[in-house]
């Protein structure tokens, strides 16, 4: 997974930096802000989202 991330921040951050001059401080920042929000939304959607309780209609007994 952390390979992915890497990949896709590399990725974006060539793109952007092809449209855009950055110093090296600048380019360091886009990377890591870049890539820990990418980590931040892969582990958000790993997180499965608490399901409401299901509640079951009961069957009426059958009368003796």
């Amino acid at each position: 997974m952390a390979s992915e991330i890497l990949n896709l921040t590399a990725r974006i951050v060539m793109s952007h930096a092809s449209m855009r001059e950055l110093t090296p401080k600048e380019l360091v920042a886009v990377i890591k802000g870049l890539y820990a929000t990418i980590a931040l939304l892969v582990a958000e959607d790993a997180v499965p989202e608490p399901k409401a309780p299901v509640t079951r209609q009961r069957k009426p007994r059958k009368g003796k």
